[in-house]
Formats: C-alpha cells, sequence, structure tokens
C-alpha cells in the first residue's frame, strides 16, 4: 500500500485503487454481500483503464467498461469502448447497477447524465458514484458552461483540470462541484429516491481528504 499524498481520498493506492473506490467496493459489499454477488446483475462500469476498472472486471467478466474518447466516429477504439455519459449508446432499462467514478464534475450537462443513467436502468436498478463533494453547500459551483448552440465552452471561474487516462498532458475540465442539490436534481431526473454514504475505514484504508469520511452516492430507479 501506497499514500502518494496528504489527500488520503485521491491515495492510499493499494491493488490499483484508491481510497474512495475501496469505498464503493464497501458499500457494494453492504449492498450484494461482496462484489461476487453481483454475478448476474447486469452492470455498467464508466471507465476501463483503471485499478478500479480491472479490479470490477476480474470479480464480474461480463462487466461493461467504457471511457469517453472524445471525437471518436467509432464505437470503439483500440478494443476500449467509446460512450458519452450524456449521450449513452444502450438500450432502455439495460443494467441493474451504473457505476461511475469522478466523472459528474467533467460532464457538460449534468441533467443529461443522470437522465440517461436512469433510462438505462432497470426499475429498482442503483447507480453509485462518486464525485468531489461540496458537502458544505445546497447548490453547486459552477465552473464552466458549455453553450449548446455552437458548443462554445464560457469560464464561469478559474479553469481547473483534472487527471485524464486518455489525455494524460492534457487534462479534463471541471464543469461542476455538486453540493447537496444533487440528491434532488436525480429525483426530478427519473431517480425514486437518493441517498449520500459517508463511509471511512482505518482497517480497509478508507479516508478522506478535508475529512476523515468519503461520500458515495446510491440512487435506485
Amino acid at each position: 500500500m501506497l499514500i502518494g499524498s496528504e489527500n488520503y481520498r485521491e491515495s492510499i493506492t493499494a491493488e490499483g485503487c484508491l481510497s474512495r473506490h475501496r469505498a464503493v467496493l464497501m458499500l457494494l459489499e453492504r449492498l450484494y454481500g461482496s462484489p461476487q454477488g453481483l454475478a448476474g446483475e447486469r452492470v455498467y462500469l464508466a471507465e476501463a483503464l483503471s485499478g478500479f476498472a480491472r479490479r470490477l472486471q476480474q470479480w464480474l467478466p461480463d462487466v461493461v467498461l467504457s471511457e469517453y474518447l472524445e471525437g471518436a466516429t467509432e464505437s470503439f477504439s483500440d478494443g476500449v469502448r467509446h460512450e458519452d455519459l450524456c449521450a449513452l449508446s444502450f438500450a432502455d432499462a439495460a443494467f441493474d447497477l451504473v457505476i461511475t467514478n469522478e466523472l459528474f464534475e467533467h460532464v457538460h450537462s449534468l441533467d443529461a447524465a443522470l437522465g440517461e443513467i436512469a433510462r438505462v436502468l432497470k426499475p429498482g436498478g442503483r447507480m453509485i458514484c462518486t464525485f468531489p463533494f461540496a458537502y458544505g453547500q445546497h447548490e453547486q459551483i459552477r465552473k464552466a458552461v458549455r453553450h449548446p448552440d455552437d458548443g462554445r465552452v464560457e469560464l464561469l471561474a478559474e479553469l481547473e483540470l483534472h487527471g485524464d487516462p486518455i489525455r494524460p498532458q492534457q487534462g479534463s475540465m471541471v464543469y461542476q462541484v455538486s453540493g447537496w442539490s444533487i440528491l434532488d436534481q436525480a429525483r426530478t431526473l427519473g431517480f425514486t429516491w437518493a441517498c449520500m454514504h459517508a463511509i471511512a475505514s482505518w482497517k480497509h484504508g478508507v479516508l478522506g481528504g478535508e475529512i476523515p469520511v468519503i461520500f458515495v452516492m446510491e440512487a435506485e430507479r
């Protein structure tokens, strides 16, 4: 196990998984008994190149993985499936579980992304996700907006970039940091309920950054 920084949420790496990844795994264990308890469920993970993706694929060989391949004209590139979270290619009610890690801050329309995830979930299906969370406020923090008429991106605050496995030299722009309003947002976009779990475990190396917990959102279709 390696500790890469004082922000334990984004470090404490073991077998390619970060502290926040293990928080998701702990929630899966609570809900399904173990990740292997998802066998027989149709699962979509909106990442393909991370240690977490490799770990989940070991347990669930049929899990559907993808990355956002900007400018892609085909469904696959070099064996990696391309999906835009704001316009998924899957049929309605295709999955029992959708997992996203650190993606909601990067989508140009969080409404579209939440609506699409709700659409591809079966009734009673779950969404589990992590994202940078403004836990001290209700409203989201807007960083940038993309105008739908011409695709122009307007910065509303200082440009913020996060690491991107597809474009490591370029990074991925942050459009928003969600506050507690994301729970109401999910409920208005197709989910019957939504909640936020605060998860921490010294034993399992699940620790936060500014606060000791890691927030993981769960919502049901």
